[in-house]
């Protein structure tokens, strides 16, 4: 009722005012004016799934010369959409977005794929950044933090982040580069590339990983988790099959109930399981939102984590347990 009769989505949220819903149909929107979207109130975009609605900064990856979208503001939600195709030139970061430190976006239902910047492929976040359900797959960073570089807080629920690539340097997945909380639920990262850790690079920040599964990521140094200065701290997490440079690398604090593959994550606390393969199926769709790797029958994985501290479902939405007791890693089974 407030835009004209051919309302574009930057004019829609242009007009948006705080509370307000913009409900986005089946549709593919291309930018067209060069720049990205700002976003200076709270408000919700809803998309009608993933795989419906596209929000995407060209036709294909690398054409764009801005990202999709600058959050200004905290309170900011989307779902049920895709973004893709993003190419941040401004050789600050986030090729398809960028949260400051006065903003905060829930992205929940979505997909992020398939987007290019010099730091953080998919996301630079200085604010809050919360994932649901969400898939970061496929994004480059030609300098660090192939999917994400955070300077914030950012929590990842039920998430997967897979094959993106620092092309020239650190943090294939995730690069955390404050002092700030870094929260991961449910979650998988695999595939990707960095040249310090290829799936997480903490410098400085505290991480927790809950019931996540790291797995089949490559770097030099730790092709898993390279630890600098921060802390990381595991409970029911596998960190398996990472190479050239194995699993972990610096300082890593076990509560129990985690599985290393080669011994590299100086695991042994009550339940570790250390230097032992624990049997996984290929990052597919095993159900679910996102992707994820299953636990082959007779994995050291199963029954093995502690009920105590998993959550009440699997990544999937598979209620835990499913036998004697919750599984290590992100898939019950």
């Amino acid at each position: 009722g407030v835009c004209d009769s051919d309302c574009s989505l930057r004019e829609a949220i242009g007009a948006a005012n705080n509370g307000d819903t913009i409900n986005i149909p089946i549709v593919t929107f291309t930018l067209t004016l060069g720049s990205e979207i700002k976003i200076f109130v709270s408000l919700k975009l809803v998309g009608a799934g993933a795989q419906s609605t596209i929000i995407q900064a060209a036709t294909a990856p690398n054409l764009a010369n801005a990202r999709i979208f600058e959050i200004n503001q905290t309170g900011v939600e989307m779902s049920g959409v895709t973004l893709r195709h993003g190419n941040d030139t401004s050789g600050f970061g986030g090729g398809a977005i960028v949260i400051h430190s006065y903003g905060g976006l829930n992205l929940i239902d979505a997909i992020v794929s398939n987007n290019n910047s010099l730091w953080g492929g998919a996301f630079r976040n200085s604010g809050t950044l919360m994932l649901v359900n969400t898939a970061v797959t496929e994004n480059r960073s030609g300098a660090g933090g192939g999917g994400i570089i955070n300077g914030g807080l950012l929590t990842l629920t039920n998430s997967t982040v897979s094959n993106n690539v620092a092309g020239g340097g650190n943090g294939g997945g995730i690069i955390t580069e404050s002092s700030d909380t870094v929260t991961l639920i449910n979650s998988t990262l695999s595939g990707n590339l960095g040249y310090r850790g290829g799936a997480i690079w903490i410098r400085t920040a505290q991480v927790q990983l809950t019931n996540v599964t790291v797995a089949n990521n490559s770097g030099t140094l730790a092709g898993g988790i390279f630890n600098e200065s921060g802390t990381i701290t595991l409970k029911n997490t596998i960190i398996a099959n990472n190479s050239p440079g194995g699993d972990c690398s610096g300082s890593i604090a076990s509560t129990g109930h985690n599985l290393d593959s080669d011994g590299t994550c100086s695991l042994g606390a009550t339940g570790d399981i250390s230097s032992q393969l624990p049997l996984l199926g290929p990052l597919q769709n095993n159900g679910g939102p996102t992707f994820t790797h299953a636990l082959l029958e007779g994995s050291p994985a199963i029954d093995a984590a502690d009920d105590a501290n998993c959550p009440s479902a699997d990544q999937r939405g598979i209620p835990r347990p499913q036998e004697a007791a919750c599984d290590i890693g992100a898939f019950e089974r």
